[in-house]
């Protein structure tokens, strides 16, 4: 969790811009699994809700975007270059 939180500054420009709706449920699903970690007793359950719904907030992000000549020439064309 704490290297989540660590990490989460450097990124979350490129979040924010680049999904918003996912940069809202980070925040969201960190504010939650930083809850139940604080409590006392840890809240277990909740923690594993908000880190699953972390991950599937996440992994759309981490997909690799790969552009290839065909997509320049298309950008090309539709600039009317």
């Amino acid at each position: 969790m704490q290297a989540i939180v660590l990490a989460w500054p450097a990124l979350e420009g490129d979040v924010a811009a680049r999904a918003p709706d996912a940069y809202t449920a980070i925040e969201a699903h960190l504010g939650q699994a930083s809850a139940a970690v604080r409590g006392q007793p840890v809240d277990w359950h909740a923690l594993e809700t908000s880190a699953a719904s972390l991950r599937a907030t996440i992994a759309p992000l981490l997909e690799v975007r790969a552009y290839t000549a065909f997509d320049a020439a298309a950008i090309i064309l539709r600039e009317g270059l």
